[in-house]
């Protein structure tokens, strides 16, 4: 964890000097709990089933990118998760990534719950529309109380800064 935030501090003066893109919007999607994971959640008092429905809004800001090149972004995603379950679990993911040409993305950040902290893995691709922007996104979430597979979709629109 003390590296990738060591990478997060190392990499902020860069970012601010780039010219910048930003993108927001909103984001549904499904974590699934792994045993261990629902177990935690237990032992803090929490009744969840493994399936937990998630709703939020991305903030995104594109800070490298060129015509023909690999774009770097800095993504922060709020959740709130377990509406369908009458709970409200709060995340927060910061994840600095790169996007391709071609849509595909890769990142990864710290993942902050009430459950534990951990790192956050995160792949998909997005399809560009013009100014809108479709992400579809795999990710995992490595805790020491247990990891949790999530799938998540929205849609953004870009404003150049």
């Amino acid at each position: 964890m003390r590296i990738v935030m060591m990478t997060f501090m190392l990499c902020l003066p860069w970012l601010s000097m780039a010219e910048t893109e930003s993108m927001a919007g909103p984001r549904i999607g499904v974590s699934y709990l792994t045993p261990k994971a629902a177990d935690f959640y237990a032992e803090e008092g929490i009744d969840v089933e493994p399936i937990v429905v998630h709703f939020g809004w991305q903030f995104e800001t594109k800070f490298l990118s060129s015509d023909n090149g690999p774009e770097g972004v800095s993504t922060l995603v709020p959740m709130i998760g377990g509406f369908e379950q009458n709970l409200i679990v709060p995340s927060l993911n910061w994840i600095l990534g790169i996007r391709l040409q071609n849509g595909y993305e890769l990142g990864f950040g710290p993942n902050f719950s009430i459950a534990s902290s951990g790192v956050t893995l995160v792949g998909g691709r997005s399809f560009q529309f013009g100014d809108l922007y479709l992400p579809i996104n795999l990710g995992l979430v490595m805790s020491e109380s247990g990891n949790r597979y999530s799938f998540l979709f929205g849609f953004n629109s870009s404003i150049t800064r």
